[in-house]
């Protein structure tokens, strides 16, 4: 064998190595990323789920304070004396 084909030989034998490691390192960079965002898109998803639950309890607690009015309302036309409101007619085309 020629020492040219060694050389080149050689060279292929040096890039591959090269090349190789570099994508074991970029695989591991990768999976690393990976894990991260699995991570923070748990703890996001933790937080929605909290923030959703607030927003359910404020939901129903507004739920109850209407009801409450509207009962108070009810009561205060229901012991007013004198004719009761009626419903505005709705308008006709024309």
């Amino acid at each position: 064998m020629s020492p040219e084909f060694m050389a080149v030989i050689g060279a292929a034998i040096a890039l591959a190595a090269v090349i190789l490691s570099s994508q074991r390192a970029m695989r591991q960079e990768i999976r690393d990323m990976r894990q991260e965002m699995h991570q923070e898109i748990g703890a996001l998803r933790q937080e929605m789920h909290q923030e959703i639950g607030k927003v359910q309890k404020d939901i129903g607690d507004l739920r109850e304070r209407m009801a409450r009015l509207e009962g108070l309302f009810e009561g205060f036309t229901k012991t007013v004396p004198g004719p009761q409101p009626q419903a505005a007619p709705s308008p006709q085309p024309q």
